[in-house]
C-alpha cells in the first residue's frame, strides 16, 4: 500500500490497484507479463510508479529453472489504462527468487541455489537498476562459520577474524525474509537455540563493523 487507500497487489496471474483502500481493483498487467515472470513470489513497491517482482521461470526440469528480477514502471494515465512497462528484468540460472526488500535505497533478493542447495542473497548497492548478480553468502564463509550445519537443537556463531566481538550482532531469517530472531549480540562460540525451529532451510545473518552477511542454517531432525 503507498497510502491508506492506494496501493498496488499481486496474485499468480496479474497485477491490481486499488485506489479506494481496497473496496474495489483494476487490473494494470501488461500482455507479457506471464511470460516475463510465470510464477511470481513476491513484489515491493519503492513509490507508486515503480514496482520491483522477484519468482522464477518455471521449466519441465526443476534443476533448470532460473530466477527473475524484474521492475515495472507504472504508466498512470488513466487513458491508457495504467498499462505497466518493463523497465528491467535480470535472469539467474539454476535458482528460485523468493523475496525482495529495500533498506535505505539498497535492494535485497532472497533466494535458493538449486545447484548447491543454499540460500541465495543479491545485493542492489545503488537501490536503482541492476542487482549485482552475484551471491554473498561466500563471502561470509571467510567471515564466520556455524557449527554443525545441518543442525538440530543448537548451533554456534565463530567469527574467523579479530573484530571486536562485543560489536556484533546476528540475526535468523527464513528464505521468504521473515525475521525469526531479531538482531542480538553475538557472543562467538556460545551455543544459540535453534530447538523451536522445524526442519528446512534458514539464514543467519551477522553484522559485523555496519557490514551484514548472510549463511545458510539447514536444521534436519
Amino acid at each position: 500500500m503507498f497510502s491508506d487507500q492506494e496501493g498496488v497487489f499481486l496474485n499468480e496471474f496479474e497485477f491490481l490497484k486499488t485506489l479506494d483502500g481496497g473496496n474495489s481493483f483494476i487490473s494494470i498487467t501488461s500482455p507479457s507479463f506471464d511470460t516475463v515472470v510465470p510464477c511470481p513470489y513476491d513484489i515491493y513497491a519503492t513509490d507508486m510508479n515503480q514496482i520491483w517482482i522477484v519468482g522464477y521461470v518455471c521449466t519441465i526440469s526443476a534443476s533448470n529453472d532460473s530466477g527473475r528480477i524484474v521492475k515495472y514502471s507504472l504508466n498512470n494515465d488513466p487513458n491508457t489504462g495504467y498499462i505497466n512497462q518493463i523497465e528491467v528484468a535480470e535472469t539467474f540460472n539454476h535458482s528460485e527468487l523468493h523475496a525482495i526488500t529495500f533498506y535505505n535505497n539498497i535492494g535485497y533478493v532472497v533466494g535458493f541455489d538449486i545447484d548447491n542447495t543454499t540460500g541465495i542473497i543479491y545485493k542492489n548497492p545503488t537501490g536503482q537498476n541492476y542487482f549485482t548478480g552475484s551471491s554473498i553468502s561466500e563471502i561470509s564463509k571467510e567471515i564466520y562459520s556455524i557449527k554443525p550445519n545441518p543442525a538440530q537443537n543448537q548451533v554456534s556463531i565463530n567469527l574467523k577474524d579479530n573484530s571486536n566481538h562485543y560489536l556484533v550482532k546476528y540475526r535468523i531469517i527464513d528464505l521468504q525474509g521473515k525475521e525469526l530472531t531479531p538482531f542480538t549480540a553475538l557472543q562467538t562460540g556460545k551455543p544459540i537455540d535453534v530447538s523451536r525451529l522445524t526442519n528446512g532451510i534458514y539464514l543467519i545473518q551477522v553484522q559485523n563493523q555496519g557490514q551484514i552477511y548472510t549463511q545458510k542454517l539447514l536444521i534436519q531432525k
